[in-house]
């Protein structure tokens, strides 16, 4: 067993690093040959597509989230202090309802342009069934879970004691709109509100459950709306 990590500092080496290497290894693993091997032999293009989809989800919860746990639980980091804990439920429920409302509402609207419907659904389906929708659902809380537990856990409370509250949130907030950078400026710079928001409202509830569910509810209203008004898809009845 790999000894403690006993200050600080040391703590926030740790997320950093786990942060930096866990997107690096997610990006370069969506770069590299696999999801087209994987998904090429499929009998038809939906099988396919489906199949890409699942695998680039599931490298993010590989890299984001399974390899910083395993690494973490060497180190005897309890994961009860990086915002895995089960508290301030009716906290974290109130400011969830609070901003899931404008978040929906927002993506009514951003969801007409022509932008976010070149990126988005993410699952380029021509016919969607609801077997679809639920597995591409249940794909986005996987890798939501993942993502938010390494931002909002792992680097935001790995690195509080260290740096403090305010240097430990502009460094969250940073990191968050720059991996946002591939997916435009929308994204990129939109990410820096919402992470700061996220941010604050995760060191109050003490816990990522607050994040993981508004990141989810904007997932799946932006996919949903983007399904409803795309004009090259539908879903099946």
């Amino acid at each position: 067993m790999i000894p403690p990590l006993e200050t600080a500092e040391l703590h926030a080496l740790l997320a950093l690093s786990l942060t930096t290497l866990g997107f690096l290894g997610y990006h370069f693993a969506l770069e590299g040959q696999l999801p087209e091997r994987w998904s090429r032999h499929r009998p038809d293009d939906t099988a396919r597509e489906v199949r890409r989809m699942l695998l680039q989800r599931a490298f993010g919860v590989f890299f984001l989230g399974l390899i910083p746990l395993a690494v973490l639980a060497g180190f005897e980091v309890p994961l009860k202090d990086l915002g895995l804990a089960s508290r301030n439920w009716a906290l974290t429920l109130q400011w969830t309802a609070l901003l899931s409302v404008p978040i929906v509402a927002l993506n009514f609207f951003a969801t007409r342009s022509a932008e976010n419907l070149a990126m988005y659904p993410q699952l380029r389906l021509r016919e969607w069934g609801w077997g679809h929708v639920v597995l591409s659902a249940m794909s986005w809380a996987a890798y939501l879970l993942a993502y938010e537990f390494l931002f909002r856990g792992l680097l935001l409370f790995g690195s509080l004691s260290a740096l403090g509250p305010v240097p430990a949130v502009a460094l969250n907030v940073s990191l968050y709109s720059l991996v946002h950078v591939p997916k435009g400026a929308r994204e990129a710079f939109g990410a820096i509100p919402l992470g700061l928001v996220l941010c604050v409202l995760t060191l109050k509830t003490q816990t990522i459950w607050l994040a993981f569910l508004v990141h989810l509810a904007l997932a799946l209203s932006n996919e949903w709306f983007s399904l409803w008004r795309h004009p090259e898809m539908r879903l099946k009845r």
